[in-house]
């Protein structure tokens, strides 16, 4: 793994929002598909951050989907 499972675990739960994909740009340019996901996509999943589809970090802490639901 590229980031470390502490770093992940530290970054804001937001991130994890349901649907969320970052595509950020320099310029014109994109520089990739950042996708922060509950990796077994299921209560008690770990989370995982992905760039254009390769896992990069894997955290420890399991996401809490009753903490994060719309509405």
């Amino acid at each position: 793994m590229v980031i470390p499972a502490r770093l992940v675990d530290s970054l804001p739960e937001r991130l994890w929002a349901p649907g969320n994909l970052i595509v950020p740009r320099w310029g014109d340019r994109v520089i990739g598909h950042w996708h922060f996901c509950v990796g077994s996509g299921h209560a008690g999943g770990v989370r995982t951050i992905e760039r254009n589809g390769r896992v990069l970090g894997r955290g420890r802490r399991t996401f809490s989907f009753s903490a994060h639901r719309d509405g």
